[in-house]
């Protein structure tokens, strides 16, 4: 009984917000993927509301390591209610009729892949990202754009979805307006990415502390690469690539 008014509690609550706009902002320059939405909620219902509910898109939920909400400036305590949903505490809570401005950041790792999965080795490097035009939200948006930054102006294809362009080194999707909760429409961009695809699969620090209050830090670190595999004729093979190593003082 206590968990079926808790969740009607919270079915209400979520009824009675909106994102009146969000402005959600892709950078993919690197191998990790980071989004940043700056969303304008708004109180339509009669209740209070002191919590903002953040919905991490289901097919993204295994690839996200970090997600912050901040209001203001100021990062909100977040804490994790379900697999991919987090719940966000207000500075204050929002009335009937309440606005707030919410800035949420998701990071996102191993979700760009690349395509073609092998190349010569002069070749430059192409990656596809799997996304969704609209921002993933259990509340409905009045209007929302997002653009998605490539760090490269070969771009060789994305999904249209109207309105949608590309510009430069962006590919643009809005704005879009009246999107219901839960709103999914799959997009795909395939680009230029050169970034190393690099995976740290084991760390060890070992910190010393002496007598004399001095601290050593010692770190080992065991990396592999997720980038895509090199074909390598006879003349290839004879290149050689040269590592430097900065000198730690």
């Amino acid at each position: 009984m206590r968990l079926w008014v808790l969740a009607a509690l919270v079915a209400m609550a979520t009824a009675q917000l909106v994102n009146k706009n969000v402005n959600r902002v892709v950078d993919l320059t690197t191998q990790i993927a980071k989004v940043t939405a700056e969303v304008e909620v708004e109180n339509s219902g009669a209740s209070v509301v002191d919590t903002y509910e953040v919905v991490i898109d289901p097919s993204a939920v295994k690839h996200l390591s970090f997600i912050s909400v901040s209001e203001h400036g100021n990062e909100l305590a977040v804490r994790t209610t379900s697999a991919g949903v987090y719940e966000a505490t207000l500075s204050s809570s929002l009335s009937n009729g309440g606005k707030t401005s919410l800035v949420v950041t998701t990071t996102f790792t191993h979700s760009l892949e690349p395509y073609p999965r092998a190349i010569n080795q002069p070749d430059n490097q192409l990656v596809r990202f799997h996304s969704n035009a609209y921002y993933y939200s259990v509340y409905s948006t009045v209007e929302q754009f997002s653009k998605f930054n490539l760090g490269s102006s070969k771009i060789e294809s994305f999904t249209p979805r109207s309105p949608s362009n590309k510009e430069s080194q962006t590919v643009k999707y809005g704005p879009y307006s009246n999107i219901p909760a839960k709103t999914s429409a799959k997009v795909t961009i395939h680009f230029e990415n050169n970034s190393p695809f690099l995976t740290v699969t084991n760390l060890k620090r070992i910190v010393e502390v002496s007598h004399w209050g001095n601290i050593a830090v010692e770190e080992h670190y065991q990396l592999s690469t997720r980038a895509l595999n090199l074909n390598l004729s006879s003349r290839d093979s004879t290149s050689s690539v040269t590592l430097l190593v900065p000198q730690l003082l």
